[in-house]
């Protein structure tokens, strides 16, 4: 948005284009990794950030074992998460990354 505002008024391209180009370079550059995770206290919320965070495509399963923490493990578990969501955090998604960085 900063970006924008210093462009000249002819050269200004509405912001969701980039909100667009944004949402592409994530899809495209970053993942998110599940531990730690400091869990909502509703369900609402959780399924909110699942949905900010594109939870069942963006997210790779991890733990942080042995430390000791108090974050769940099986908080992949949630009923929230669909068993195809579920399959993608816990084995697809970080084939699906691996294979694209070509490890």
């Amino acid at each position: 948005m900063l970006a924008r505002a210093a462009l000249p008024e002819g050269e200004r391209r509405p912001v969701f284009l980039y909100i667009d180009e944004a949402a592409e370079y994530f899809d495209s550059n970053i993942r998110f990794s599940s531990q730690p995770m400091c869990f909502p206290k509703t369900p609402e919320h959780f399924k909110w950030l699942m949905t900010i965070c594109r939870g069942e495509d963006w997210l790779l399963y991890s733990s942080d074992w042995p430390h000791a923490t108090f974050d769940p493990f099986n908080w992949v578990f949630n009923p929230m998460i669909s068993e195809d969501g579920r399959k993608k955090i816990l084995r697809d998604n970080a084939k699906g990354w691996i294979k694209r960085l070509g490890v």
